[in-house]
């Protein structure tokens, strides 16, 4: 609890750098060439016609994009008060609301399809996010999240360090790490194991349908920082869709 306050508290102090860095194209490049890219491969089409949450909304720049792919009412859901002020003054036709990942304040079975982009790692109790997002889809809903990978973030974030000691490696369930954005987010989240992540969903009665591990594809004449010769080996984002049954 007190790291997931700990992250709330940072988001409200600095959600207006948070939310300039995600709309500057240089700064939220990885995100814009490789994980919005996989959720939209996933929703773009099926969001059509239905009614969406998204929880962890942040300042609404995902949210507006479900809007955009014909999503017949979208609402989005988040614990930052800061993020939520600005989504709202940004998107003034979307409804925003405050709540958490376990307790989204949504009603039950409203939705056909729930979405979370690069909130999951946040939390520790999986479990209980999973068991809301069941509650408040319909029968045969579809959640789509993205997170971390968790094997890049095993070997912190630079799966290519040479020589690094056995011990440094942490592919262990639910382990603490930490990371920076833009010199003034100090955030903190958990590796969630593929088996750990299986296991979870199928508890609180899903069926995983699809994975996805984007990477990046160099395009011809492409000049991009060597950074993207990381994620052109090694995924850093995992995106998963999985099915209420």
């Amino acid at each position: 609890m007190a790291r997931t306050k700990s992250v709330q508290a940072t988001y409200d102090a600095f959600g207006a750098h948070y939310d300039a860095m995600m709309r500057d194209p240089a700064e939220s490049s990885w995100n814009r060439v490789l994980e919005r890219p996989a959720m939209a491969a996933l929703l773009r089409k099926s969001v059509r016609g239905k009614s969406v949450a998204d929880i962890g909304c942040g300042s609404g720049i995902f949210t507006n994009i479900l809007r955009k792919w014909g999503a017949k009412s979208v609402v989005g859901v988040d614990f930052s008060k800061t993020l939520l002020g600005i989504a709202r003054k940004s998107y003034p036709p979307i409804a925003f609301q405050y709540g958490t990942a376990a307790k989204t304040g949504l009603k039950t079975g409203e939705f056909d399809i729930v979405t979370s982009s690069m909130m999951l790692h946040y939390l520790k109790n999986i479990d209980a996010h999973f068991r809301e997002v069941r509650r408040i889809l319909k029968r045969g809903g579809t959640y789509v999240f993205s997170c971390h990978h968790p094997l890049f973030q095993a070997y912190g974030g630079d799966p290519f360090r040479e020589n690094v000691p056995a011990r440094d490696v942490q592919y262990l369930a639910n382990y603490p790490y930490q990371w920076k954005m833009m010199k003034k987010l100090h955030l903190h989240g958990y590796c969630h194991t593929f088996e750990q992540l299986s296991e979870s969903l199928t508890k609180e009665g899903f069926i995983v349908e699809k994975i996805r591990e984007p990477i990046w594809k160099k395009k011809r004449g492409s000049r991009l920082p060597d950074e993207y010769m990381l994620i052109s080996h090694f995924p850093p984002f995992l995106i998963v869709q999985a099915r209420k049954i």
